[in-house]
């Protein structure tokens, strides 16, 4: 299928298994996999309260793309966005945003390495584990955000493309103003 929200309260139950290869967005209510699999191949975005659960699996494809407002993040103990019982998030190639209201953590689950970070909180995201960056860390449309690194990202270069991730304009061209990154962050130059 290519697009699907969801915007009932009660949630939904899947009889089978279902890739999204467009657009999938959680407005309200759950998905309640079973033993199924849920698979995004495009972008899954998710608002604070919805999540994934099941004892099934999740798996957000290949150079796919994640939103959560869910002040748990990702997923795992803490219930974030994605409880099922697997969790697979592609590879290096995945692009996170966090977009809440309230503080969010990226949580235990966060890939150890995406390509693209964006943090949309005005209230401020805190990173779980180590990450490594290969892409952009930006800020969205937000005034006064602060991403705290916890002493734990990694802004990546390699002998493929010789780049050095890049950190986008803290203030979208003048439009924001007051983001901040906190904590220490490692820079490879390769």
């Amino acid at each position: 299928m290519n697009n699907l929200t969801i915007n009932n309260p009660s949630g939904i139950t899947l009889s089978n298994s279902i890739t999204v290869n467009g657009t999938l967005t959680q407005v309200a209510g759950n998905i309640a996999v079973g033993s199924n699999t849920l698979t995004v191949n495009g972008s899954h975005i998710a608002a604070a309260s919805t999540l994934v659960t099941g004892v099934g699996g999740y798996t957000l494809g290949s150079s796919a793309s994640f939103t959560t407002a869910n002040v748990n993040g990702v997923g795992g103990t803490a219930a974030g966005t994605v409880e099922t019982t697997t969790r697979t998030f592609g590879n290096s190639n995945n692009n996170f945003t966090f977009n809440g209201t309230a503080g969010q953590v990226t949580s235990a689950q966060m890939p150890a390495t995406i390509n693209n970070l964006t943090i949309s909180n005005t209230a401020g995201v805190t990173l779980s584990n180590t990450l490594n960056l290969t892409g952009t860390l930006a800020f969205g449309n937000v005034n006064s955000s602060t991403f705290n690194t916890n002493d734990n990202l990694t802004m990546h270069s390699d002998s493929a493309t010789n780049l050095t991730v890049q950190i986008a304009d803290l203030t979208n061209n003048g439009v924001n103003s007051g983001n901040t990154i906190n904590g220490n962050v490692e820079v490879e130059r390769w």
